[in-house]
């Protein structure tokens, strides 16, 4: 080739290393050393700056496409790609007979095959490929006894059980199921103390459930132990006074009534001559 001057050229594949520029990257070729400035809009051609050269000889700017080597090297001829067998298709299968009476020994010469299938493609696969119906397959399949189709479930971690807590026992003397209603009522007024001071401390469903007191035998007992008073009432009052524990003495204040304060006088004074 040449140049519009008549100077001979040679081609170059141009392997470009770019540095960075403010005005544009700038490419120089490893091979020939040609310098070009690509412009930062990328849909414009980059300009050449300086023009290679390979053993003094001056070399095109773009190669052509069809280019696939530089000068001063040898073309290796590249060894033919293998060809590739063809992937082998599956066999197909038989074609069924038109007469349905000619089906049972069809499926008979291609027993194993159609067994082979069942074990190891889907079923809806299999049933698609030899072209059975559900019915048909139950028929066949106790016919030749085939075992069944094992299905791989994968197991399951099981999450550890919470101990459930135990039961508590009620309490109630040994012949309790000998005694008489009277005899019960009586056990449980004997047993009052106890009984009320679990109604307060862990409430009226667990105290029934711990002495077995029954809901109409509770009612009755209710109506003599707390009269007109109801139990949530009575729970409330004992535990803002508790028995034998009176309320802290207040502190004297000035932002009191003037009887209030005269009150409070007298209460103290009594305590004081008490001590």
């Amino acid at each position: 080739m040449a140049t519009e001057t008549g100077e001979k050229t040679v081609l170059c594949l141009h392997s470009e290393t770019i540095e960075a520029h403010v005005e544009g990257d700038i490419g120089t070729c490893k091979l020939c050393g040609q310098v070009r400035q690509y412009d930062p809009n990328p849909k414009r051609a980059p300009k050449v700056i300086k023009r290679g050269r390979i053993n003094g000889i001056l070399t095109e700017i773009t190669p052509p496409k069809s280019l696939s080597e530089p000068l001063g090297e040898t073309h290796q001829e590249q060894p033919p790609a293998p060809v590739s067998e063809p992937e082998k298709s599956p066999p197909e299968v038989p074609p069924r007979p038109k007469k349905r009476r000619q089906l049972q020994q069809y499926f008979e010469q291609n027993k194993e095959a159609i067994l082979t299938d069942y074990y190891s493609m889907r079923l809806m696969d299999f049933f698609v490929k030899w072209h059975l119906t559900s019915t048909t397959w139950i028929k066949l399949k106790k016919l030749w006894n085939a075992a069944p189709k094992l299905r791989v479930v994968a197991k399951r971690t099981s999450k550890p059980s919470k101990a459930k807590p135990e039961k508590e026992t009620a309490l109630k003397p040994p012949d309790w199921d000998n005694l008489t209603r009277q005899q019960k009522f009586l056990w449980y007024e004997n047993n009052k103390t106890q009984i009320l001071a679990d109604i307060i401390a862990i409430g009226l469903k667990k105290t029934r459930r711990k002495w077995n007191i029954p809901s109409g035998t509770f009612t009755a007992l209710k109506k003599r132990w707390f009269g007109p008073q109801s139990t949530q009432d009575y729970i409330a009052e004992k535990k803002l006074h508790p028995a034998n524990e009176l309320p802290q003495f207040p502190a004297f204040s000035d932002s009191w009534m003037p009887t209030v304060q005269i009150k409070w006088l007298e209460v103290y004074e009594r305590l004081y001559k008490n001590e």
